[in-house]
């Protein structure tokens, strides 16, 4: 007998991820600040919305990664991505970019937008190297976490 969860999640399979296609691509082509802001207010507010888990979630998997990652501090991960989150315009992006100027401990900024991390080292190729490293570990962590939990609920 089916549960609900393995229901919903055979409705939102495909159609789930043309949805959020559709709702990520309405903001970017119409929620801009402009002549028709109020036009695109609508989809740019469904897509913070819908991308509240995925940025918090994203900054946790990069915080995971870092753990096995050489010249990398977690905790300050968590920290940086908690205190800076709130300084993007964006309601999420601050928390993966805030996570990653922790955990690189080097400072991200945007002239006039905002500043994320402590320049603690020097950005440079080698964080760069190490942040692509991070991002790798955390994509993989998250695939493995995704075929798991299909696994499962099939």
């Amino acid at each position: 007998m089916p549960t609900p969860t393995r229901s919903l999640t055979r409705q939102l399979g495909p159609l789930g991820a043309l949805g959020y296609r559709v709702i990520n691509t309405l903001d970017s082509r119409v929620g801009y600040h402009g002549k028709y802001e109020w036009l695109g207010k609508p989809s740019a507010r469904l897509d913070d919305l819908t991308n509240l888990a995925p940025a918090r979630l994203t900054a946790l998997a990069l915080t995971a990664a870092a753990l096995v990652t050489p010249e990398c501090d977690a905790a300050r991960g968590i920290r940086a991505a908690w205190r800076d989150c709130s300084l993007c315009a964006s309601p999420n992006a601050g928390w993966p970019m805030g996570a990653m100027a922790g955990l690189l401990g080097v400072r991200l900024e945007k002239e006039g937008h905002y500043a994320l991390g402590e320049a603690i080292r020097p950005l440079g190729p080698r964080s760069i190297y190490t942040g692509h490293r991070i991002a790798q570990l955390a994509g993989g962590l998250v695939t493995l976490a995704a075929v798991a939990t299909c696994t499962y609920l099939h």
